[in-house]
């Protein structure tokens, strides 16, 4: 299925907000109810205008020049009674407008499929273009949900300090996530100790970002060892785990994937110190197959 059929699928509902015209900025949505209505209409309020003003249902988790992260927490008087991460890239040079898919279609469209294949992560709620009162696209815009209660890997580790059973227990706990990748044929090129999320109380794990995933008609054991390499890095170069506590894991997760032993153990754990080893591009990782 191509980007737009996955996106028209999952996201049936179009709309514009009142005021999308010549006099004022332009809005495009695709959504997955009309619930969500209320909540675009803040969001293209909020993100239209430079420097952002955001009032008390909005919370800024990250900001620079291009791109934009907030929570919106939304009342039941005012929109759906959920919580929300929006994503807003601003495409003021011109590169960036002509690149508007990747940074708003793209994501949704791979994070749709990465669900529908079984991997866990954010449910894509909305997707949508602000423009121009003479239509240049100047925003792209993702809706998706908010995975409340839910901390980074990373953060985690660091909170509970250099406990050697807290910290296996914390990696294990991301092994079904990278089979779900596996099975699900999907190379996400950055499964950092950032964009994995652990749920409280022992939950699921969770992944986000997944602007530059790629998929395939089935799994391969090296993409499985670059995003493991790729993982085990981002912990290593934070000093937050230890080389006897990432080998254990990665046993786990080669037990996991049907490789118990043998010839094919060693040549996957070569191809893990490899991808832990180097600082590839993302567009060579994105070439892993």
């Amino acid at each position: 299925m191509g980007r737009k059929s996955t996106i028209r699928s999952a996201l049936p509902i179009t709309y514009r907000s009142p005021g999308s015209t010549r006099d004022g900025p332009r809005d495009r949505w695709w959504l997955e109810d009309e619930s969500l209505i209320p909540v675009v209409r803040d969001l293209v309020r909020i993100a239209a205008t430079r420097p952002l003003s955001p009032d008390a249902d909005v919370e800024v988790l990250k900001e620079n020049d291009r791109k934009v992260v907030l929570r919106l927490v939304l009342s039941p008087q005012n929109g759906t009674g959920a919580g929300f991460i929006a994503k807003v890239h601003y495409l003021e040079a011109l590169r960036r407008r002509m690149g508007y898919r990747r940074l708003c279609f793209d994501e949704a469209a791979a994070t749709i499929t990465a669900t529908g294949r079984g991997v866990p992560a954010p449910r894509i709620a909305g997707c949508g273009l602000l423009a121009t009162p003479f239509g240049l696209v100047s925003a792209g815009m993702l809706l998706q949900e908010d995975l409340s209660g839910c901390t980074t890997v990373s953060d985690l580790i660091r909170s509970r300090g250099r406990d050697g059973k807290s910290c296996a227990d914390l990696l294990e706990r991301t092994t079904p996530l990278f089979i779900s990748l596996f099975e699900a044929g999907c190379n996400h090129i950055d499964a950092n100790c950032d964009n994995i999320l652990l749920a409280g109380g022992g939950g699921a794990a969770y992944l986000i970002d997944f602007q530059h995933a790629q998929f395939f008609d089935r799994p391969s054991a090296e993409v499985l060892m670059l995003e493991a390499g790729v993982f085990a890095r981002s912990l290593t170069l934070r000093g937050l785990v230890s080389e006897d506590e990432l080998r254990a894991w990665l046993d786990g997760l080669l037990v996991a994937a049907g490789v118990a032993g043998g010839d094919d153990k060693e040549r996957l754990a070569r191809r893990f110190d490899h991808y832990r080893a180097v600082s590839l591009s993302r567009r060579v990782r994105r070439r892993v197959r």
